[in-house]
């Protein structure tokens, strides 16, 4: 049945629909008149989430064409978020519903080159273990068809970067809960070069790997597989979070470099070494060996070092085990120190700080432990 006639002008229906990212909420908008049924073909922002319990008994292959379908009648869309329910991730895909993962190949052609020319903000969450055990070519056909792209924010899948095109305008790529070989990670450097922020959380499979990006300003490198050697060149970068297993190698060049949070535990037989740190200003420390804090800091910090000691106790699981009685730690030896050091330890009981000489002490120390036993200390 058409929508019936009501007239409203396109500076409203436009309004309408910019307070509205949800597909369905579009969708029903779209069938209250004929007005608002032809803005909705100009939306510039839309998500859609697959519900199990809003979908029940519909068949998958019906609600994806569904969805590639309404995206192919969208004209000017902007901003694009496709995602999986966050309860339906950890849950098995029945064999035979398999090929309809979002990251499939043969999924993305239906509705990827109908929006590549005006799309630049992409998100995508497939299913979880399933979805990561399937390689996609998502990156070579986003980049074929997707030349206006600044974001992409991919999750939950295995990408590789073979047949990928230049993607010059992008400027944030994020990577969550993926896979990547060597040979992708390297290919980053050469197929998106203008990046600015770059963020790989839970990233798998980078066995070496090397980083030369001029505008990174931002990078968030959290490898959860072992590495042999990493390099990474980056003049603009200011801010750096590091957390992953340490590799044997690790060479950082990062000149501009400011603010720093790590949690990485160096072992004597790994070669750690940053370059040109000559205007750190903040830094974070995740990890009770000081001996990766001496090394990054090596005496160049200028203001603020914040010490995030961690007191809780993990199983594999990972299952909480409680909280740690006892904490070892030693104030790390820095040959100058200015401005403050700020110690916020809330589950610590048991506290042993043993000051080593220094040239120069913090103008400040401040340490707030309210569980403290102050007769055991």
């Amino acid at each position: 049945m058409d929508p019936p006639e009501i007239e409203i002008t396109s500076d409203v229906a436009d309004a309408i629909f910019s307070h509205m990212e949800d597909a369905r909420d579009i969708a029903r908008a779209r069938c209250l008149c004929k007005s608002l049924n032809e803005a909705g073909k100009y939306v510039k922002k839309v998500g859609y989430v697959y519900r199990a319990s809003e979908n029940e008994g519909q068949p998958m292959p019906k609600i994806w064409e569904g969805m590639a379908q309404d995206l192919r009648r969208k004209l000017f869309l902007i901003q694009l978020r496709i995602e999986i329910d966050p309860k339906l991730q950890s849950k098995s895909v029945p064999a035979e519903e398999q090929a309809l993962l979002l990251s499939n190949p043969c999924q993305l052609k239906k509705w990827v080159p109908s929006t590549g020319n005006t799309l630049q903000h992409l998100c995508i969450i497939d299913y979880g273990q399933q979805a990561i055990m399937k390689t996609s070519s998502i990156l070579e056909i986003l980049s074929r068809n997707c030349k206006r792209l600044k974001t992409i924010d991919l999750r939950n899948m295995t990408i590789h970067t073979k047949n990928c095109e230049q993607m010059p305008a992008l400027r944030s790529f994020s990577l969550d809960c993926v896979t990547i070989n060597t040979d992708a990670f390297n290919d980053i450097s050469d197929k998106m070069g203008f990046l600015q922020t770059l963020a790989m959380r839970g990233v798998f499979g980078i066995q070496t790997g090397c980083l030369s990006l001029p505008q990174l300003k931002v990078l968030w490198l959290e490898l959860s597989t072992k590495a042999g050697g990493v390099k990474l060149d980056l003049p603009s970068l200011s801010k750096f979070q590091l957390k992953m297993p340490c590799p044997e190698e690790l060479c950082i060049t990062a000149p501009a470099l400011k603010s720093i949070a790590f949690n990485l535990e160096v072992p004597k037989c790994s070669a750690i070494k940053f370059e040109g740190l000559s205007h750190l200003q903040e830094l974070l420390n995740g990890e009770p060996n000081f001996l990766s804090l001496s090394i990054i800091c090596g005496g160049m910090l200028q203001n603020k070092l914040n010490f995030d000691i961690p007191c809780m106790r993990l199983g594999g699981d990972p299952n909480w085990l409680g909280v740690l009685n006892e904490v070892m730690w030693n104030y790390p030896r820095l040959p100058t120190m200015a401005g403050s050091v700020k110690l916020d330890l809330p589950s610590l009981t048991n506290f042993q700080l043993t000051h080593h000489t220094t040239e120069v002490c913090p103008d400040e120390l401040c340490i707030t432990a309210p569980a403290l036993k102050l007769g055991e200390s």
